[in-house]
């Protein structure tokens, strides 16, 4: 008569027990995904008939973050205010190149998420950087896009990828990154007849440039999981269909063999 009692005593302990075995099973899987000691740096180009939109993500581990902190939080408060973001954020685009046929373009910032202090001391803040250059109007024909991040405090690991968004009328062309990616080079032509290959996408397009900045949840923690890949194959004008940084349908400039979340989906932070 006595046992049922005794189990209901102990099952607060049992549970307190399978959940402390659980986290130490995970652990190491969080950690192979996301590396302590690294800044990833990842770009996203999203481009458009009239402009192109560029967002970097930038991931300081927790073992980089000492290093980073003391760069945003200028007067030691613990805390970042919107005059230290913007002061860390013009440090980081004065060393980050965009050009278009070979002339250099100014990246204004539409908009910037600063995660709190002690996220980005505890390895889990990404900040988010979103920026928009104005290309000429009337443009059309083959262009060439020319993109280097020349921000490298320790540690720093890089990613790029370029977007258009479904619908538009532009062909991607193969991107071609340094072994790094750091930076990158690619051809695309506005108003083509070349149809670009799509996938059957589950979200809709972003209908204007500012609703593309919105960036997927699900994307960047799919890209910080695996920072350091790099796209299959070599592709001539193939286009690899997927969701980018708006979460989005838009086409990419090469397959992508990255594990990808749905919009709105995640992955756990580092």
């Amino acid at each position: 008569m006595n046992t049922p009692r005794s189990i209901r005593r102990r099952l607060p302990l049992l549970l307190g027990l399978t959940t402390f075995l659980l986290a130490l099973l995970a652990s190491p899987m969080v950690v192979l995904a996301h590396p302590l000691d690294v800044y990833l740096q990842a770009s996203y180009i999203t481009v458009a008939p009239t402009q192109i939109v560029v967002e970097l993500d930038l991931s300081p581990g927790v073992l980089v973050a000492p290093q980073v902190l003391p760069q945003l939080d200028k007067d030691g408060d613990q805390q970042i205010s919107d005059a230290e973001s913007q002061a860390y954020v013009d440090d980081v685009l004065r060393n980050v190149v965009l050009q278009v046929d070979g002339k250099p373009l100014a990246l204004a910032v539409t908009k910037i998420d600063m995660p709190p202090y002690l996220n980005i001391q505890s390895g889990y803040g990404t900040i988010r950087v979103f920026t928009l250059a104005t290309l000429a109007a009337g443009m059309t024909g083959t262009h060439k896009i020319a993109y280097k991040n020349n921000f490298a405090p320790t540690g720093s690991a890089y990613q790029v990828n370029t977007f258009v968004d479904k619908g538009i009328a532009i062909t991607l062309g193969k991107q071609n990154r340094d072994s790094i990616q750091q930076s990158m080079t690619m051809d695309y032509i506005i108003g083509s007849a070349t149809p670009v290959a799509t996938a059957a996408a589950s979200t809709t397009a972003a209908t204007n440039g500012t609703s593309s900045l919105a960036t997927s949840a699900g994307f960047r923690a799919s890209t910080a999981t695996a920072g350091l890949s790099v796209c299959a194959g070599a592709l001539a004008v193939g286009v690899g269909a997927g969701p980018g940084p708006g979460g989005a349908a838009r086409q990419s400039a090469c397959a992508d063999t990255r594990p990808r979340q749905d919009a709105g989906g995640g992955l756990p932070g580092r």
